[in-house]
């Protein structure tokens, strides 16, 4: 006799517990004992109604509304110190990553193009040295990137002395890079940058570029900007 293993779906039995390899299961018990393939019970199968979610739109907030906007972390609200310095001055605006911008001859334009259109704002180190990561990492050669920024300095500037790392082929280079400190140099810093990759000055600046670029940079091929900016910068 085979047993019926859909017969436990017809009524309701008593549920028993007991462990899972015990010989007094039936009808596990009974194909081990005559050597049975044993077969799982067909179940029925319950199909589910779906769920049609309903959108809907977001509604307008009166303009006598205020909206409430999300901190930033990285750059409280200024407030005077026992000093009497402003920490506002250590936060940096909000910085544009220009992908029109021409990107130079150490820069992929195409990873260019996969960056963020923006960072920040936050603390001017933090927030720069989120933008030369990703800089670095937009390099054709990274490591050749990061020996150029460790030649950017200013005797003038509030800095701090932050490591970069750049991944290359297997391996790994780090260096040390000065950074600012300070909002009202962070303008600065990042047109010295940009100059020494040989790139537009607008390429990452606080300036959101558009369409067309101040300096008209979308005119010349790389040789030839090297050599525009390059000459204009020494004459002024």
């Amino acid at each position: 006799m085979i047993p019926d293993f859909d017969a436990s779906l017809q009524m309701p039995s008593p549920e028993y517990i007991v462990d899972v390899e015990s010989m007094d299961i039936f009808p596990v018990g009974w194909c081990e004992a005559n050597a049975y393939n044993l077969t799982s019970p067909h179940k029925a199968v319950l199909r589910r109604k779906r769920r049609i979610a309903v959108v809907q739109p977001e509604k307008k907030l009166p303009s006598s509304v205020p909206v409430e906007k999300i901190p930033h972390d990285l750059c409280p609200v200024p407030q005077p110190d026992t000093t009497g310095t402003i920490n506002g001055r250590y936060c940096c605006p909000q910085l544009y990553i220009n992908h029109r911008c021409f990107s130079g001859p150490y820069l992929n334009k195409g990873r260019i193009a996969e960056l963020p259109q923006s960072v920040g704002p936050g603390k001017c180190v933090l927030v720069l040295k989120e933008v030369l990561s990703m800089v670095i990492n937009a390099a054709y050669k990274p490591g050749s990137v990061l020996r150029e920024l460790q030649l950017v300095e200013d005797p003038q500037w509030n800095f701090q002395e932050e490591t970069l790392k750049a991944k290359y082929r297997g391996k790994t280079y780090r260096a040390t890079v000065k950074i600012v400190r300070t909002s009202d140099q962070v303008a600065d810093f990042c047109r010295r940058v940009c100059a020494k990759l040989e790139c537009c000055p607008n390429l990452f600046s606080p300036v959101l570029v558009a369409e067309v670029c101040p300096e008209n940079c979308s005119i010349h091929t790389k040789t030839k900007y090297t050599y525009y900016y390059g000459k204009r910068k020494k004459n002024h």
